[in-house]
């Protein structure tokens, strides 16, 4: 247990916005209704989208049965791709690869 007490979580503050359809993510958090263009019901309000939810909402858009955008509460993106600590591993990693790829050959 005392193993768990040191671990580190990524935290990123959660963000409301706009978001198009077609551009849901898994973990997002609908902030509001999803209907069809008639008015039926699909996905309500508080619901986070997961892989399922997203293959099928991308079937219906595929139809063309709903389009738009929905208000959706998401983790923030990070600022940078990795941090100055992974982005020097991979510079090793990858010298360490060209260096046995050459020395291989």
């Amino acid at each position: 247990m005392d193993a768990l007490a040191n671990l580190e979580f990524e935290t990123r503050p959660m963000e409301a916005r706009m978001c198009s359809l077609s551009d849901l993510e898994c973990e997002m958090v609908l902030q509001e209704d999803v209907r069809t263009a008639v008015g039926m019901l699909l996905v309500a309000k508080g619901t986070q989208i997961n892989y399922a939810l997203l293959v099928r909402l991308r079937n219906f858009l595929r139809r063309s049965t709903i389009s738009g955008t929905a208000l959706v509460h998401s983790r923030s993106r990070p600022q940078r791709f990795c941090s100055p600590f992974n982005q020097a591993f991979v510079i090793r990693a990858l010298e360490r690869w060209v260096v046995a790829l050459v020395v291989g050959c």
